[in-house]
This record gives C-alpha cells, sequence and structure tokens, in this order.
C-alpha cells in the first residue's frame, strides 16, 4: 500500500467516525475538520482568493466573451433563441430576472 493510499484510508475511516481528516479530534458536525483546521483552511482559501483576483476576472471575462461569440448568453451561457431573444445580447431568463438571485 503506498503512502498516498494509506493517507486517503485513515482520512475515510476519520471522516465516517466525524473525527477531524487532519488531526483526528472531534469535527464539526456536518464537516470533516476541527476548529483549528475549518479556520486555518478559510483563512487559505481567502488567501488564495485575494491573490488570484486578476486571474479570475480575466476568466471570466473571457468566458463571456467565448459565449458571445458563440451565440449564447453571456450570462449564464444558454443558446439564445432569434425568435424569443430578439437582437438582446442575454437569454430572455436573464433579461427578466429570472437567473438573478444566481449571477447578480
Amino acid at each position: 500500500m503506498t503512502q498516498l493510499e494509506n493517507q486517503q484510508k485513515i482520512r475515510k475511516e476519520r471522516r465516517e467516525k466525524g473525527l477531524c481528516i487532519y488531526c483526528g479530534q472531534d469535527a464539526i458536525k456536518g464537516k470533516s475538520y476541527c476548529v483549528d483546521h475549518w479556520l486555518q483552511n478559510i483563512k487559505s482559501a481567502k488567501k488564495s482568493q485575494l491573490n488570484n483576483v486578476e486571474k479570475r476576472k480575466k476568466y471570466h471575462s473571457d468566458r463571456r466573451a467565448k459565449f458571445k461569440d458563440e451565440g449564447r448568453c453571456p450570462k449564464c451561457g444558454v443558446m439564445k433563441n432569434p425568435e424569443s431573444d430578439g437582437n438582446n445580447s442575454h437569454c430572455s431568463n436573464c433579461s427578466a430576472g429570472i437567473h438573478k438571485k444566481y449571477y447578480s
């Protein structure tokens, strides 16, 4: 058994028992981490998010441009229907605000 397989086995067992997958202490209910590791993961995720702002902006602007070139709605990526959407850049659902709660 390789080291990776052994680690995966240990983490799976801990997860099933409701323990932190890293240290084996009691995990937060519904999570796989103890309080200390959960806070540590939040801090590292926030740091990663702040360090990659420009990269994420570029990804999303490229994605919107690609969708627009393909004749899709730049907000949700659904193929636009020329009959119902007309010359709008967005699909009828996004224009009507149906997807607003997900994308705004």
